[in-house]
């Protein structure tokens, strides 16, 4: 369950991060912190600040979502660089690394 929350967490703030617009990336960013530690008491209802509750163990939401932060900040230059030149090779090809 932790794996697959800090995975998941990661790959969408990097898609983010790489494909939102500035002016959309502030919000988009928002959305993932809110979305990781609330959630809707009852599915059924509209979302509201009423129908909101936080997460189960949210603590160690904390924990992973920070690290899944920083691991993107800490390639941040990367993205930036793939952010650019949106033509380059996102990935390199098998056995030339």
């Amino acid at each position: 369950d932790d794996f697959f929350f800090f995975v998941s967490r990661k790959n969408k703030i990097r898609f983010k991060l790489l494909n939102t617009s500035l002016k959309w990336l502030f919000p988009a960013l928002l959305f993932e912190f809110m979305t990781a530690f609330f959630r809707k008491s009852d599915p059924e209802k509209p979302l509201s600040m009423k129908n909101l509750s936080l997460r189960e163990e949210l603590h160690r939401k904390i924990i992973l979502f920070c690290s899944a932060l920083k691991d993107n900040f800490g390639n941040i230059l990367e993205i930036l660089e793939k952010r650019r030149d949106r033509t380059k090779k996102i990935y390199p090809r098998h056995g030339s690394y």
